[in-house]
C-alpha cells in the first residue's frame, strides 16, 4: 500500500491505491494494516496531498463496504467485482474532486484516475484471493 500511494497517473490522485484497498475489501482483509500502509507513505513524503487523498479514498471504501456488508448475501456474490470496481471509483474519484480546486484539469485527472481503479480493482480481487 505504502508503495502504491506513492504511483499516481497525474496530479495527487493514487487510484491504484484505491483500487488495492476496496479489493483487499472484498477478499476480506483487513482494512487496518492497508491504511497504515498509506500513512506509512505520508511519514515517508512529509504528509503529501497524494497521502491525504489516498486516506480519503481508504475512508470511502470503507464506508461503501460497510454498507454493502447490510446487503442480500446472494444478490452480493453475483454483483460483487462491479460492486468492488464502483467502490474503487468512488474512492478516487471524491478525494479527488475535493482538491480539485475550481480546476478544470484537475477535475478530468479525479475522473481519469477514478476510471482507471474502477477498472483495475475488480481484476485485484482475484489476485488478492488467492
Amino acid at each position: 500500500m505504502t508503495a502504491l500511494t506513492g504511483s499516481r497517473m497525474m496530479g495527487d490522485i493514487p487510484p491504484f491505491a484505491a483500487a488495492c484497498f476496496a479489493a483487499g475489501l472484498a477478499c476480506g482483509w483487513p482494512p487496518v494494516p492497508m491504511a497504515l500502509g498509506c500513512a506509512l507513505y505520508g511519514a515517508l513524503t512529509g504528509w503529501s496531498a497524494s497521502f491525504l487523498a489516498a486516506l480519503a479514498g481508504c475512508a470511502v471504501c470503507l464506508a461503501v463496504e460497510t454498507l454493502l456488508r447490510r446487503m442480500e448475501k446472494a444478490r452480493l456474490a453475483a454483483l460483487r467485482d462491479a460492486l468492488t470496481g464502483l467502490e474503487a471509483f468512488a474512492a478516487a474519484l471524491l478525494p479527488g474532486l475535493a482538491l480539485a480546486g475550481g480546476l478544470p484539469y484537475n477535475y478530468m485527472t479525479a475522473l481519469l484516475s477514478s476510471f482507471a481503479a474502477a477498472l483495475l480493482a475488480p481484476a485485484l480481487t482475484g489476485a488478492l484471493s488467492l
